[in-house]
């Protein structure tokens, strides 16, 4: 049986991962780096397509007539940065008070403080669904060899009863 996912698995990903070096997060020390962390769901071409299509309007001409569409753009990273990144720990405030994953703090956080970051996390997310299928032929390739060992075994098993 093929086993086929059926929806994106978020992981963890530690502040000091490479991806993130071109980030703001550089001048910072490695130390302060793995205190961060982020909760990264891959983006997948379907969810591309529902913000894109959320986020889509005709332009009209100046008789009324449709001439095309426009995305806004703002509004369709605003949305996906908020999809792709579920939660985070050591994130604060200037107080030093740990910030909530909430929409209005990611989008604060990411349009105003980290721009940079929040364009690498979209790009991990992006890397991370073509890396899930790899990931998922991995898997599978695992389990069949684990499949083959084990089904080894009992054919070794077999055969040392019908011996003794």
């Amino acid at each position: 049986m093929i086993r086929f996912r059926t929806k994106p698995k978020a992981v963890w990903v530690r502040g000091d991962h490479p991806m993130l070096d071109a980030s703001e997060l550089a001048p910072y020390t490695k130390a302060e780096r793995e205190q961060l962390e982020f909760l990264v769901e891959p983006m997948t071409p379907a969810l591309v397509r529902e913000l894109r299509e959320k986020h889509t309007r005709l332009r009209l001409g100046t008789m009324g007539e449709t001439i095309g569409k426009e995305v806004d753009e703002d509004a369709y990273q605003q949305d996906l940065i908020d999809h792709i990144v579920k939660d985070w720990k050591g994130i604060a405030d200037e107080d030093g008070n740990p910030l909530a994953c909430t929409r209005e703090n990611k989008l604060k956080l990411f349009d105003y403080g980290y721009p940079l970051l929040g364009a690498c996390l979209v790009r991990m997310a992006q890397q991370l669904m073509s890396r899930m299928e790899e990931f998922d032929l991995k898997r599978r390739e695992e389990e069949e060899k684990n499949l083959d060992s084990s089904q080894s075994g009992l054919a070794e098993d077999n055969g040392k009863s019908e011996r003794a």
